[in-house]
């Protein structure tokens, strides 16, 4: 019997600090924590006076002033009278074609007539050259 009251005594002292413990703060959300931070980023926020949208003026026509002088000039035109793309090309030597990489790539965009004016001439032999064959090996 001492074994069973050990039991039950040892069951209820088990449960009673957990009764006895007092609630814990759930860790928050995300939204919650977004809203809270927003929350205080308001509170801290100053609100925009008369005087500071005067000041802010007063420096926008401070300014305004001193770069007036800038924006009177026009633009500088090209020299040849070209595009800015086109100077950019050719400051990056853009302006030159691509060298043929292969040697097809040499007729490429001919036609045939061209082709035929700029191939040089052979000399056509008419007597074919004969080569002695050797006698297969069953011959020798």
């Amino acid at each position: 019997m001492a074994f069973l009251d050990f039991i039950k005594n040892r069951n209820v002292s088990q449960q009673q600090p957990v009764a006895n413990r007092p609630q814990e703060q759930k860790p928050e959300t995300a939204k919650e924590m977004h809203t809270r931070q927003a929350a205080q980023e308001k509170a801290a926020e100053r609100p925009i006076t008369p005087e500071i949208k005067a000041q802010a003026d007063r420096a926008m026509a401070t300014i305004n002033k001193a770069s007036q002088h800038l924006e009177a000039q026009p633009a500088p035109a090209a020299p040849d009278g070209g595009s800015p793309a086109a100077q950019l090309q050719k400051q990056n030597h853009q302006e030159k074609a691509q060298s043929a990489l292969s040697p097809t790539d040499g007729a490429a965009g001919k036609t045939a007539a061209q082709d035929k004016e700029k191939a040089p001439e052979k000399p056509v032999s008419r007597t074919p050259q004969t080569v002695q064959r050797r006698p297969p090996s069953w011959e020798r």
